[in-house]
């Protein structure tokens, strides 16, 4: 998710290799990083906002971003582009700092949107591990923004959808009738034990109306511990 913070362009190619080779078509990745991907820069030492301003991009860190959705489509691979990560919306876990609302979200996306309307493989993900609303707290005007300034910018040429966070949790309890999410993500996760009813998941996504295609963007991880947050 974090290649384009943490690594050159030399390793981008390396990676972009090594999944082309493996027969995958699809890659994750991140526009503001996790991990205090606003703060710290990334390796040719460039930070990816001005004075952590979704309004002021820093056009030499985009650069990069520009050269490894190139080279991904040089090598048939598509991009699941992050426009950012959840805790730039709403920290809850990670570094953040919280720097989007429902006015600079919309400017930042029609922005980004903007930037790559002409890759053709590019697949939109909002979200980056976060509910789109939990308890009191509704994020979704943010979210409507961002997507909203992507739609606009891409003449609504883009396929968009939301990274939710784990916990059985899906796009579809929160945000399935919003116009511009095209296909629902759930989280089967990985913290809840070897029998997650994943396919339950996907049949519940499946009854909502529209029906809209679903896919779980983060099941268990290979090798990760079966129940790694005991209670």
């Amino acid at each position: 998710m974090g290649i384009f913070h943490r690594l050159n362009l030399a390793e981008i190619k390396q990676y972009l290799d090594n999944r082309a080779a493996k027969g995958f078509n699809v890659i994750q990745a991140v526009a503001l990083a996790e991990f205090d991907g606003l703060r710290k820069p990334n390796q040719y030492g460039e930070l990816p906002l001005k004075n952590l301003d979704p309004t002021k991009p820093n056009d030499k860190y985009f650069k990069v971003l520009d050269s490894a959705i190139h080279m991904a489509r040089q090598r048939n691979l598509f991009v699941g582009l992050l426009p950012t990560w959840g805790d730039k919306v709403t920290k809850r876990w990670g570094e953040g700092p919280v720097v989007f609302d429902s006015v600079n979200a919309y400017i930042y996306g029609k922005w980004i949107g903007n930037r790559y309307k002409k890759d053709p493989n590019i697949i939109w993900i909002l979200g980056g591990d976060r509910p789109a609303v939990k308890d009191s707290n509704d994020w979704r005007p943010v979210w409507r923004a961002m997507a909203k300034g992507i739609v606009e910018a891409t003449n609504h040429q883009c396929i968009i959808t939301y990274h939710p966070g784990g916990g059985k949790n899906s796009t579809s309890q929160w945000i399935h009738n919003e116009p511009w999410l095209d296909i629902n993500m759930f989280q089967s996760g990985h913290g809840g034990g070897h029998d997650v009813a994943c396919w339950d998941l996907a049949q519940r996504d499946f009854n909502y109306t529209p029906t809209k295609p679903t896919l779980d963007g983060e099941p268990n991880y290979e090798d990760h511990p079966v129940n790694p947050w005991p209670k």
